[in-house]
């Protein structure tokens, strides 16, 4: 089959390990970014028609930061996304997030995403929490839910090269070998708890402990630098050790085994491929208890805390401390193993062979169903 993923996320590796993975069995995939005028139709026009549009994130079709934008930008992908299903097209939708991270027009995001996903064929989600927690902020109608699949996300083991130890890791980075370090790794956006974690964080007392943030900082139009704001908010503690710009793949390997244990102070999440990456590089992780973290973390690999809880991470950062991180690591490698690229490519092919033809004649009940 001829499968065209798109949107392109160019710091995550999910998208070209599911491609390549997909074409060892035989399907050709293309990675396009789009171009933001008619970029569905625009790309049938260029390469001819694929038998797959396998969407990533849905909020760049609808999504823009003016409400007449927006609509605007939705509606277009509406009739694209009509013209597709008209001409044969099938339509796959990976839910990475249920809404924007930025939650930027919320309200009209859940009324054309409600709407929009009623064209597609299949629908996959990494979890069942992640379905669940789907079904009860979109609240799709049943006919829509029996187009659910559930794949897991992949792992990250072949993605980045890892060579190094925790000694060299912390050498680099110009950290004591004795010093115990937290890690939070990832592109820094607002609603992933930082500043509530450089909070917990400086109210410990051991002299030990060092926090690593690397990442670059996503800003809203118009915001305050989130630099600026981490910066300062660092500034009492020196502990805390900022990198704050974008990880080239090369040096992941040197954060993440710099690191006795990953820290994701997440406020609000659905998946987390940050701590998919720190399970492939064998380390133990703090994560919330929220979205699909439980059943990828479990308490033999991490330790899980209630965001809406004050005083939780710290209690978590601190209990970390004394157990046994080598052995909580070497479990959750050995989970995230059995996750690989190939084994997720068949059940995404079968996904693709399994999807069902609806004719143009049968489009109109798509709009009143």
């Amino acid at each position: 089959m001829k499968v065209v993923f798109t949107p392109i996320s160019n710091g995550n590796p999910f998208q070209k390990e599911l491609a390549g993975a997909l074409e060892r069995l035989g399907h050709t995939v293309d990675l396009y970014d789009p171009a933001w005028q008619f970029p569905l139709l625009k790309y049938i026009r260029k390469n001819g028609k694929p038998d797959v549009v396998h969407l990533h994130w849905l909020h760049p079709f609808l999504m823009k930061t003016t409400i007449q934008g927006t609509l605007l930008r939705a509606n277009i992908t509406l009739f694209e996304i009509v013209i597709l299903r008209a001409l044969g097209v099938k339509l796959v939708w990976t839910v990475h997030n249920v809404l924007d991270h930025e939650r930027t027009h919320p309200i009209l995001e859940k009324l054309y995403q409600r709407f929009i996903m009623r064209f597609f064929n299949e629908i996959i989600f990494f979890s069942r929490s992640s379905v669940s927690v789907f079904n009860e902020i979109i609240d799709p109608p049943p006919q829509i839910r029996k187009n659910y699949n559930i794949i897991p996300h992949g792992n990250y083991i072949s993605s980045y090269i890892n060579k190094i130890d925790i000694k060299i890791g912390k050498d680099i980075l110009g950290i004591d070998a004795n010093s115990f370090v937290l890690l939070c790794f990832g592109e820094i956006r607002p609603y992933k708890g930082i500043n509530t974690m450089i909070e917990a964080f400086s109210k410990l007392t051991d002299k030990d402990y060092r926090l690593v943030v690397a990442g670059r900082p996503h800003n809203r139009p118009g915001d305050k630098s989130l630099s600026e704001e981490i910066l300062s908010a660092i500034k009492p503690d020196k502990r805390i050790i900022p990198h704050l710009y974008f990880i080239p793949d090369y040096f992941v390997q040197i954060f993440m085994n710099a690191a006795d244990i990953v820290i994701l102070p997440y406020t609000d999440i659905l998946n987390s491929g940050a701590a998919v990456l720190a399970m492939s590089f064998g380390k133990p992780v703090i994560a919330p208890n929220i979205g699909s973290i439980p059943e990828l973390i479990d308490s033999n690999g991490g330790i899980l805390f209630d965001p809406s809880k004050e005083g939780d991470l710290q209690r978590a950062i601190e209990q970390s401390k004394n157990l046994d991180l080598q052995a909580m690591g070497k479990y959750n490698f050995e989970k995230i193993k059995k996750y690989d690229w190939d084994s997720i490519a068949h059940e995404t092919s079968e996904v693709y062979f399994n999807l069902t033809r609806v004719n143009s004649s049968k489009l109109a009940s798509l709009f009143f169903t």
